[in-house]
């Protein structure tokens, strides 16, 4: 059987080394032609909102496509939030590290190796999040964005983050990954990287119940009788959250029973 890896790289906007290997056009050679996929961040810091993004535009929908029995995440936290501009100065809440993983661990068997990072607080509450959504497969909430103790300022930032949108230079990255990609990836599409987190599952829950009625339709139109408007989403937690301004906000896990796949 033919071994088949996937990289899916981020890489920081600072590290000179770095650029020179993790570029938009690298997505392999020979056989693994069009299974590197780099995500090279530029131009401003990016935070929660930006990495969101990437993830429903060309991460997630990557995955999707190419199924993996196992993945490998080189777990290093240079983007936290608390390092200096030398290692890109990015914003990353240790509570998005755990979203990330969350994710990947609900659908697929996941190994995190420890990596790096320059700032010990920084390093410790990201892989403490990690491991906790090792070992839940719950994504963080934005429970704690109602409490107004100094020590929910990351919590609260995470929050803001699904009613943010990418910055201009994320949605710019993204657009170039997305255009480079679709000649091996046809599920990567840079149109979610102009929704909030929270418009982006709202606008996929209603999809799903819109396909649900459609098949629900056509059952009833071929065997007879009377359509009817029930779907078959199984929402977890339905109920919205308080934001920090007091808007509402749906970022809690949720899952279809059809699929399994958890959206956050």
């Amino acid at each position: 059987r033919i071994r088949r890896d996937l990289l899916i790289d981020n890489s920081s906007r600072s590290i000179e080394w770095f650029k020179t290997f993790h570029t938009l056009i690298n997505t392999g050679k020979n056989e693994g032609r069009g299974f590197t996929v780099n995500i090279p961040w530029s131009g401003e810091a990016m935070g929660d909102a930006e990495y969101l993004a990437a993830w429903r535009c060309v991460v997630e929908p990557v995955l999707d496509q190419f199924r993996p029995d196992l993945i490998l995440v080189s777990c290093g936290f240079d983007a936290a939030a608390g390092h200096w501009n030398a290692v890109g100065g990015y914003n990353l809440s240790s509570q998005m590290f755990g979203w990330m993983t969350a994710r990947l661990a609900a659908r697929y068997p996941v190994v995190l190796i420890l990596e790096g990072g320059y700032n010990l607080a920084a390093i410790s509450d990201a892989a403490e999040c990690c491991v906790r959504a090792l070992l839940t497969l719950q994504c963080p909430t934005t429970a704690a964005a109602a409490t107004t103790s100094d020590d929910d300022d990351a919590e609260r930032q995470f929050a803001a983050s699904f009613d943010r949108l990418a910055n201009d230079s994320a949605r710019r990255t993204l657009k170039r990954v997305c255009q480079i990609q679709q000649r091996y990836w046809s599920t990567v599409d840079w149109a979610p990287a102009f929704l909030t987190q929270n418009q982006y599952v709202q606008s996929a829950r209603l999809r799903r119940q819109f396909a649900d009625l459609s098949v629900e339709r056509r059952d009833q139109a071929s065997g007879g009788g009377e359509p009817t408007c029930r779907t078959n989403l199984v929402v977890v937690k339905s109920e919205p959250q308080s934001s920090a301004d007091g808007s509402a906000s749906s970022n809690d896990c949720s899952t279809s029973s059809s699929s399994g796949d958890v959206a956050c």
